[in-house]
């Protein structure tokens, strides 16, 4: 662990976090996130940025206060043997429910836009495979494999996006100010579904360098990137479509791009490329998704080698997408993901923080370190 720690900076740790971020949900989810916030979806998205980024300051410390031990054993440590192993389900299933809700959505959008004939389930075995191999894979690896796809696939994928300005009209954003406040900020909740891989910081922290820049300030870079960028792929798809439009389309960032023609080129249906550029974007996210789950029964169950339960839960994931091909047992997966991942952030890290001062007080040792 210590030549890892070496060679694990916190913007390492930002880069994942921000990779993870933008890695499926932004094609995926829009359409209802959408039909909740109309044209001030892009102010929702800001304000998901500031609450979501305030939970990752409470995982900084708490992981802080246990800098060499992985999650699995300070939250026993802390609330006890059964407790604390239904609080490493609960975390289990922040990542595992997410991967398999994109599993399908992902190989559903693949299919429809890719291969008309060729079956989503075939495009959903595939994209497993290569997420077995890349959840197989050392932390450094996949670390690097994300630094080289922001890069490679990511900001080349927002640059396609912005040719979409071309048939932008500002008129649909208008007017500025929300007609019904209250609605724009319960909205915040559902941002948690263009935000969610931020919890990785809990597995990471061990293996993270400590000195050099703080660890708060990477991560907030991390997520002023990722409200940016969401915030103007919103503005785009309402600008292009308009909020009601867009609303009604099953994947409407997908298709804004559909009617743009960049004169003087050859290029044309861009939105097979923006596909292109998605795929392994997705790809590193759902990579992360898998890996933690498998890492976490692997720590949990006392097993060193979690090369077992990779296989094992993406086995598990395909049988679980057979009812997901409903689509009411579809939403109903996705709101049972985000109610699990936003109480995770919301309940369980705040209560392990106040057992964490509880113990400080009765005089019981806990490393700590800044963050």
């Amino acid at each position: 662990m210590a030549d890892d720690r070496l060679k694990f900076s916190p913007w390492q740790l930002a880069v994942v976090v921000a990779a993870t971020g933008t890695g499926s949900q932004i094609i995926l989810a829009p359409a209802d996130f959408i039909k909740d916030t109309g044209q001030w979806g892009w102010i929702t998205i800001c304000l998901g940025a500031a609450v979501f980024f305030f939970f990752s300051f409470l995982m900084l410390k708490l992981a802080a206060a246990f800098p060499d031990k992985p999650f699995t054993f300070y939250s026993r440590d802390l609330a006890g043997k059964y407790v604390g192993g239904f609080v490493c389900l609960w975390f289990l299933l922040v990542f595992y429910l997410q991967f398999c809700t994109i599993l399908q959505g992902f190989s559903r959008v693949v299919a429809f836009t890719m291969f008309v004939r060729t079956p989503k389930e075939a495009v959903a075995i595939l994209f497993l495979c290569l997420c077995i191999y890349g959840a197989l894979q050392s932390w450094k690896t996949i670390v690097r494999i994300q630094e080289v796809l922001i890069f490679t696939a990511l900001i080349p994928l927002f640059i396609m996006w912005m040719t979409s300005f071309l048939n932008f009209n500002h008129e649909n954003l208008l007017p500025l100010i929300p007609r019904d406040p209250v609605k724009t900020v319960k909205a915040v909740y559902s941002t948690w579904n263009f935000y969610s891989g931020y919890e990785v910081i809990l597995i990471l922290y061990p293996l993270i360098h400590r000195l050099g820049v703080s660890k708060i300030r990477t991560i907030a870079v991390a997520f002023g990137s990722m409200a940016v960028f969401f915030a103007i792929i919103m503005i785009i798809t309402v600008g292009v479509l308009t909020a009601k439009t867009a609303a009604s389309l099953s994947v409407p960032t997908l298709l804004v791009i559909k009617g743009v023609e960049i004169p003087g080129t050859f290029l044309e249906r861009l939105e097979l490329y923006l596909v292109y550029l998605w795929l392994p974007v997705v790809y590193d996210t759902m990579v992360i998704f898998l890996a933690v789950p498998a890492r976490i029964l692997a720590d949990w169950t006392g097993r060193g080698d979690y090369r077992h339960y990779v296989i094992a839960l993406a086995v598990i994931s395909l049988i679980a997408g057979v009812p997901l091909e409903y689509a009411i047992i579809a939403e109903k997966a996705g709101a049972l993901a985000t109610a699990i991942g936003v109480s995770f952030s919301a309940v369980v890290v705040p209560a392990l923080l106040i057992a964490v001062k509880l113990k400080q007080r009765k005089g019981k040792r806990c490393v700590g370190e800044p963050v």
